[in-house]
Order: C-alpha cells, then structure tokens, then sequence
C-alpha cells in the first residue's frame, strides 16, 4: 500500500530509500525442492517480466514519474534488472528489462528485490500488486 496525502511508506519499498519489499531463497521454492534441484543444478537466473498493478486508489502515472528495481544479495553488487520511465497513464505497467546474469543472487542464502521510486504521495491510499517472472536455466536429470 501507499499512503495518500504525504511520501508513502511503501510502494514496494519506502519512497525514496528503496528498501526491499521482497526477500526469497531460491533454492528453497516449492518447484525446485519437488524437483530435487540443487544449487549446482542452476545454470543461469534472469529477470524475464516485471508487470505493476494498481488494484485500488490513483493511477500509477499521477504520482510516479520513475521507478528502477534492483536485486541484491549479501556480499554481492546491487544490480539494475528493471525500470519504467517515463509512467505511462493507466493502472498497470511493464517496465523494461535489462539481460543480467543473477546466478550469483539467486543461489546466494538470501536475494532481494529493491526500488527507487520519483514522484510525489497519491491523493489516496493506493495498493500496488508486483509480478516479477524469472528465468531459471536448471540441468534436469
């Protein structure tokens, strides 16, 4: 959510300081465990779609003018895998994807996802719904 009438305190991580709003450890989803992929299974890990929503409140456009999102992960370089500029009008959005290799990320203990956000607070409370789509290149015996 995003609160109205002064800087949110989040909008997928608070404007403008870019804290994470999602952690995960690859290796331990669901499809990788069912599938008995280890670590050194994984060939290659890369942001394939970032798709934003606004499921309740003002369009995304009349309080974001940019908005970059990075993963991270202990002990390694924050790396720029998505950005949207300018905003287009409307209430959802597909930013643009940059071809980065997140092996490193994505088998780290820990990775995350993390934003800087331009604009101004909307006039309402508005929530915002993420979809980020990777690619994992995985050998499969």
């Amino acid at each position: 959510p995003v609160a109205g009438g002064g800087w949110p305190g989040s909008l997928l991580g608070p404007i403008p300081s870019g804290r994470a709003f999602s952690n995960f450890y690859l290796k331990q989803q669901r499809d990788f465990k069912n599938q008995g992929v280890s670590e050194g299974d994984i060939d290659s890990v890369k942001m394939k779609g970032m798709h934003l929503d606004v499921t309740s409140g003002n369009d995304l456009d009349s309080f974001v003018t940019s908005i970059e999102f990075y993963v991270e992960a202990d002990g390694l370089a924050k790396v720029l895998v998505a950005r949207k500029t300018p905003i287009p009008s409307g209430r959802g959005l597909d930013c643009e994807v940059f071809d980065v290799e997140l092996k490193p990320d994505g088998t780290a203990s820990s990775m995350k996802v993390t934003t800087a956000v331009s604009g101004h607070a909307p006039a309402q409370d508005t929530t915002i719904r993420a979809l980020l789509t990777l690619f994992v290149d995985a050998k499969v015996l």
